[in-house]
Formats: C-alpha cells, structure tokens, sequence
C-alpha cells in the first residue's frame, strides 16, 4: 500500500491527503514523537497557553500535550477525512480539544488569538519548491499565523529544514522577530523511519517569538542556536551562519545513517567542536575491518596521544588501517586531539568524547552495557606545547611546537595550519645541563623525515664534481625550497665540500628557520629570498659556469585541492623544466620530492623528466605518498654499473630504457655498497657516516629506474 506521493508536489493537494488519511488512520509521526519533542515544547509554551495544531493531520502531538496539562489547544487541518478521525478518537477522553476542518491560508479566527502555534511537517508539506506559486501560497499561510498570534507568541515550526525552506523562514521572520533553533534527536521508531521519511535528516525546530514593535527603534534582529546535549544558546550573527549549521547538522545525520553499516576499506571523519571555540576539539575517523581480522570485539574507541596527530599511524590511511588490524575490532574510531584546546587529562578526555563516538556505533553490534572499550597507548595524555606563532602573507598561519614522540623523545615542529596534521619541518631536541641550568640543544645529526634521507642516494654518484666545485670555492648544491632549513642544515653540517645555496619564497620562513630550527648563514650557506621560478630563469640568463652539480627542489602546493603537491603544478611545465635542465651541470643531477594522489598524473610528470634526462630513477618511500625523483642529465658508468636492467626492450634509437618497456631492474649490490661507504667516508662525523649509510642503503632497496 503506497502512503507517499509520487510527486512532493501532490501534498499540496486537499485531496491527497482525503486519500492518505482514508487509507491509513493510525498516527503517522514523521517528525518525531512527543517524547522527542517535549523537553523543546516545554520550554516555550505554558499550560495556561491557547495553542493552535497548525495542520494537526492523525499525530498524537496533541492528545499528549493535551494529557500533559496542556487543555487550551485548537486542531485545525484542510482534510475533512482527518478531522472525523479526530474528533471521533478524543470526544470522550479529551472532551476540551476542538478539531475543525480550515484552511490555513484563509483562518476564520480574529487577530491576536493564540499564544502559540505549533506546525509539525505543514510548512514542509506545502512547501514542497521554491515557485513563486508555492511561495505565494506559503507567505500567505505565514501572515495568517503572525495574524492569529499574540505580541510575544511563538510560531514553533518542526521541520526537515530543506534549504529552501529555511531561505523562506529566515527571509520571513528577519525583521521583528526572536528566531531560535533547536535539532531534536529521534528516537529508533518505525513510525519515524517509514517510507524513508526522517530517516537520515535531522529534525529542527525553529522557535519564532513575534516581538512588539517599538516606535523609532529598528526592527529586532535576533538569531541563536541550541548546542549540545544541555543546549546551550549561542548568537549567530548572520543567516548564513544558521543556514551553515544546519547543513553541518544534516551532513553529520547523514554520515551516521551511513555509518549504522560497515563498510571495510572506508575511512569516514567526523570533526567535533565546542561553542567557544572557533576550531574543532576533536577528530573522529572511523576504521572499519573485515569480519576475518576481528580478534577482539565489535567496536572501540582509540585516543591519540596529544601531539601524536602527525605520526603517520594515526595521519594516513594505511597507518590508521594498520592500528585498527593491531586492534582487532571490527569498527575502531581514532580520536586525535587539536592544538588549539586545553585538555586535563586522558580520563576527562574519556568521558568527553566516549559518548559521542559511540553514536557511530554500527546496528549490528551487541553491547547491553553500552560501554564500550577506550583504548591509548599508556596511561598518559601525551603532550603538547606551542613555543611559537605566526603569520606569514606567503604560508598562512603556522606554528612551532613541541610534542613528545612513542620514545619520549622531544620534538620540535613547524606546521602550516592549512595543512594541520603535516609537520614541514622536525627536528630531535636534546636537554643538557650548563651552568646548573637546562638548555635545549637541536639534534642536526639525521633528518626527521625519510623523503629528505632518500635525497642523499643521488649524492653518492657526483660526490668528485662536489668536491671539485667546492676546490674552487664555487657553490655546488642549489636547493629550492628551505622550510625549517633542516635538510640544507644537515647537508652543511655534515658534507665538509658543500657550499649551498637556498631559494625561499617567504622571507618569515628564514627568521623561523634561524630562530627555532638552527639554520645559520656562513660562507658555506648562502640564502636568496624570491620566487624559485624566477631564480631558475635567470640562472638560465646569466649562468657563467657549467652549471649547477646539485639542484634539489623541496617545495610543495599550496593548493589543497591539487593532485599534485609536490613540486608545484607551476614547476613542472615544459617551459620551466628546459631552464631547469640547462643549469644542471652535465655530469651533475637534479633531485626532487614527488608527492601526487593521481597515479596517472604522476606518470605523466616523470615521462616530462624522461624527456629531458637521460637517467630517471626513483626511490619509494614505503608507507609514504612521498617519492623521490633522481635526474641525471648524460649517463654516467657509475650509475650505469650501480643498476642494470633485464628483461626489457632496447630503444634502438637512444639506446634507453622507456617507462612503459622496462621490466625489471636488478642492483649491484658491491657497486652500490662500494660508492656509498666512499661517500660515508667523507662526512664530518662518525654518527653522521653510520647513519647515511644505513639509510642510503635501505633506499636503495626501493630504487624504481624509469630511465636508463
């Protein structure tokens, strides 16, 4: 039995709804049942109130108003099928409520009637699009209403709050009136969830008190919103600020809906925010697993140690699918914690967030306690201290923070807060005492991130041409893109013969860089700060050698949306990368951070380098959208000797291996092992030495060579 139109525009019709209350006359509550409405009605009607059921249709509304005190109250619907049912069930039990067939538009009442009228669903119902047909119609209703209130009446309007409805009611009630707006939240109920109605919205109500007007004083403007489970009112400034919570709400509901089923290989987030607070306080992500990896339970909440938000098991995908596997429940909700809140302790945080992520609970889990496990790593909240904060006309707002790692080491950061949960910069920081006090000493003897580790590979094939440069007190390493200045930091510290030069766009990167990351200006490190695409250009003007031994490109988009992060859509035009190729020295390579989401974009990206390299090589960094791109403008026998392919098809022309061709690509490993201990062998320090060649070494296991 169909009880839904077939077209939204029929429940505009009188006759549809003669048809549906004939052919169903048990209560159908689409927007929620008294016990969901209540604690909200309650606060703004009395029982002494007259109340007019704005299009009551068969909802029990006001026979439970009615049995909770509230004996004042008028039904009145367009349906004369509905009106009989009425009057018929509550003649003898509720003798004081009246029910009459009306129209809306044209109420037979006088003026300043009522103390209250409550639609449940009617302006919805007759507002079924935005036509100016509907919209007549629906402005006449509305000056019926505000007709038949008292100064000081309610206009309680319970709605779904499509968004042309909600144009329309903040349109109308802009001037003169208080405007309010509570989400109810629905009970599990058949009656709420048939026919699709209710069942992933939110239902709102929307308060509107009519405010006497005051002659010589502006027209009221007034709009708030409950929040939270205590409802707390907070004042919005504008309608797009309601029109955006409300869209925020329905996005959320939603997403729940969606979320009362598993999906395994999902990852669904969920931001949760105080009134106070500009920012959110918490980030929900929900992990679901396969029923074959669940060990220990249905569902569990995983608390993210404070500062820890960045670490790649909590950050990534599959660093996040990792700690669900290790976790052994079927759905794992990772809860990280921002920068921006103050948080007591770990069991505070517990009880903050515990309730709410267990709204995300999946309907196939059992749980009679409703308890469900919360799971961290230690006892501890982690921790977390801002040292500074910035604003930069080039990055935006950053930060330099502290955060102690899962080894308790501490560590210092630079973040750009578009970008929040990616460091650009991290270093170790050691505590020693001098002088009977504590200083903190940075730790330049390795570098935090494994894409900077992974850059080094390219140095071992050209360390004579640096060492050559470096003889004549010629810089030889041009880097694009300084950051935090740890990468070039770490190559001076550690390569006695570089001699570098830096390109920064943003002035306040090399302040921070000096101030809090160690960077240092000296006959070794120069710094020019402007556009890196202009630098390069000019260099191609104006190069009086044979070019550059190193250049390493470190610089990524600022643009979020972009498949391509790094380097710059702008960095790799044709155009760009012939100037970029021209001031590579022959025998020198050029280095670069690859990081793109889009697998066929990126090919494209490397095939442009094949184009004007005649050796591409990358390094995989597991784990990681992080890849390293090794370019090499001739071929060199050490490259040649170090990998050497098979399986594969001979260009006949140039004698090179194409990306599409190649099949297979083996590693000498003596030759390899060979050149990096000679190149280990000329760093400063002994630690320095121990750790390239431990890192280079595992690199080069995740060589891809795209052209040889």
């Amino acid at each position: 039995m169909s009880l839904l139109p077939r077209s939204t525009t029929e429940f505009q019709r009188k006759e549809y709804w003669e048809k549906f209350f004939t052919k169903r006359s048990a209560p159908f509550e689409w927007y929620g049942e008294y016990t969901d409405l209540c604690h909200v009605l309650h606060k703004y009607i009395k029982r002494s109130n007259k109340v007019l059921m704005a299009g009551c249709g068969n909802s029990r509304l006001s026979e439970d108003l009615y049995d909770a005190g509230f004996n004042s109250i008028e039904n009145v619907d367009i349906s004369a099928v509905v009106i009989r049912q009425m009057t018929d069930r509550n003649k003898s039990k509720r003798p004081n409520m009246h029910f009459l067939q009306m129209d809306l538009l044209k109420m037979s009442y006088t003026d300043n009637t009522f103390d209250s009228v409550i639609d449940k669903g009617t302006l919805d119902a007759i507002m079924t699009d935005d036509s100016s047909e509907t919209a007549g119609k629906v402005a006449t209703m509305v000056a019926e209403i505000r007709r038949v209130l008292k100064n000081s009446g309610r206009y309680i309007c319970i709605s779904l709050a499509q968004g042309h409805i909600v144009d329309f009611i903040l349109k109308q009630f802009a001037d003169g009136w208080l405007v309010r707006l509570h989400q109810v939240k629905l009970g599990d109920s058949e009656k709420q969830t048939e026919g699709g109605i209710g069942k992933a919205l939110p239902v709102f109500v929307f308060i509107m008190t009519k405010v006497m007007p005051i002659e010589g004083r502006p027209s009221l403007k007034l709009y708030e919103v409950a929040y939270g489970s205590d409802e707390k009112f907070v004042r919005l400034d504008s309608i797009d600020q309601i029109k955006s919570h409300i869209e925020d709400a329905q996005q959320t509901a939603i997403v729940e809906q969606h979320l009362r089923s598993v999906h395994p290989g999902e990852s669904t987030q969920i931001d949760l925010w105080t009134t106070e607070s500009k920012e959110p306080k918490y980030t929900l992500t929900v992990v679901d697993q396969p029923k074959g990896k669940v060990k220990n339970g249905q569902f569990a909440i995983f608390i993210v140690p404070h500062g820890r938000e960045i670490d790649w098991l909590f950050s990534s995908y599959n660093g996040r699918r990792q700690l669900a596997e290790s976790a052994g429940y079927e759905r794992l909700v990772v809860v990280t914690l921002h920068r921006w809140h103050q948080y007591m302790s770990l069991d505070a945080v517990k009880e903050e967030v515990s309730s709410k992520a267990a709204e995300f609970v999946q309907t196939t889990a059992t749980n009679t306690k409703k308890q469900w496990p919360v799971l961290s790593l230690g006892d501890g909240l982690g921790n977390r201290e801002i040292v500074f904060e910035g604003n930069s006309d080039c990055t935006g707002a950053f930060v330099v923070e502290e955060v102690v790692d899962e080894d308790g080491h501490l560590l210092r950061r630079l973040v750009f807060l578009s970008t929040p949960h990616m460091a650009q910069s991290e270093v170790k920081v050691t505590q020693v005492k001098k002088n009977k006090k504590i200083k903190k000493e940075l730790d330049h003897s390795s570098l935090a991130f494994s894409f900077h580790s992974a850059m080094l590979t390219g140095l071992i094939f050209i360390q004579d041409l640096i060492t050559e440069y470096a003889t004549q007190k010629m810089e030889n390493i041009l880097l694009v893109g300084l950051g935090g200045g740890l990468l070039p930091t770490f190559l001076h510290c550690a390569i006695q013969s570089a001699r570098l030069c830096v390109v920064e766009l943003d002035p306040m990167m090399k302040e921070v860089a000096s101030k809090w990351f160690g960077f240092t200006v000296d006959d070794r490190m120069a710094v020019h700060i402007g556009d890196g695409l202009e630098f390069v250009h000019q260099q191609t003007a104006g190069m009086k050698t044979p070019g550059w031994p190193v250049v390493i490109l470190d610089v990524d988009s600022k643009q979020s949306e972009s498949a391509l992060r790094g380097p710059p859509p702008s960095f790799v035009t044709q155009d760009f990368l012939k100037a970029l190729s021209s001031i590579v020295h022959p025998k020198g390579i050029l280095i670069l951070n690859l990081v793109c989401r889009d697998e066929e974009l990126k090919q494209s990206v490397i095939q442009q380098f094949c184009a004007l390299f005649e050796v591409v090589f990358s390094v995989d960094i597991p784990a990681s959208v992080n890849e390293v791109l090794v370019c090499s403008v001739k071929k060199s026998s050490l490259i040649c000797d170090c990998f050497f392919a098979t399986d594969k098809k001979q260009n006949s022309s140039q004698n090179s291996i194409a990306v599409s061709s190649l099949k297979k690509v083996s590693i000498c490993d003596s030759v390899c092992e060979s050149l990096v201990t000679d190149f280990c062998s000329r760093l400063v320090e002994e630690k320095q030495r121990r750790y390239v060649k431990e890192e280079i070494l595992d690199h080069l296991s995740h060589v891809n060579v795209h052209q040889l």
